[in-house]
């Protein structure tokens, strides 16, 4: 299993897409396509085995892993437990960078939910989304979580939208076995999931 490693200290360096999303300048993310976010910031386990404030640098981690990353709110009971079945996965993993994505809600005041980061005991980096990067570039809604967000190891966008382990895929493989395949660099087919609002089936390409 690779965990993301923290790359800066200043809590300035957001990544230009993400600031450009207050200005119309971030788009919408279909499969196929690139993760386009150079840095992100992020509240990582420190040496103490405390979250701490720092910066995530995407540069860095174009090594040939996947990138995975899950929208949770660490205060819902479900997505919590959906958070800790995650962490039991991606310990068996050996090529992909996992990270927790925290709802824009939570990601304005993250010295507010803290503590409940702490509680969880969840390991893996919080990607703080104060610019609400995720639900726009996914499509969801913003207090839609659990979404997974899953990209291959040329960190081209496979699975949008994912809400479970468990969720099978239009191939018939569930999103935990997709995940497994896509960390032994296998090729899996591309599938969109829709916001729930929207009742859509998932496509498959």
């Amino acid at each position: 299993m690779r965990h993301a490693l923290p790359a800066a200290l200043s809590l300035l360096c957001l990544s230009a897409v993400a600031r450009a999303h207050s200005g119309g300048g971030v788009t919408q993310l279909q499969p196929g396509e690139p993760w386009p976010v150079s840095q992100m910031k992020a509240l990582v386990l420190g040496p103490d085995g405390k979250y701490q404030p720092d910066v995530i640098d995407f540069n860095k981690l174009r090594d040939g892993s996947a990138l995975l990353f899950l929208a949770v709110d660490p205060v819902v009971k479900t997505d919590l437990a959906e958070a800790r079945r995650l962490l039991a996965l991606v310990k068996t993993l050996h090529n992909t960078h996992a990270f927790l994505v925290l709802p824009p809600a939570r990601s304005l005041r993250p010295d507010d939910i803290m503590g409940a980061v702490q509680r969880a005991k969840l390991e893996l980096p919080f990607l703080i989304d104060d610019r609400d990067y995720f639900p726009f570039a996914f499509q969801y809604g913003l207090g839609e979580t659990p979404r997974y967000e899953l990209f291959d190891n040329t960190q081209t966008l496979v699975i949008r939208g994912a809400s479970t382990l468990s969720q099978r895929m239009p191939s018939g493989l569930t999103l935990a076995q997709a995940i497994r395949d896509l960390d032994q660099g296998k090729l899996i087919p591309q599938a969109t999931f829709a916001a729930r609002k929207g009742n859509v089936s998932p496509t498959e390409r």
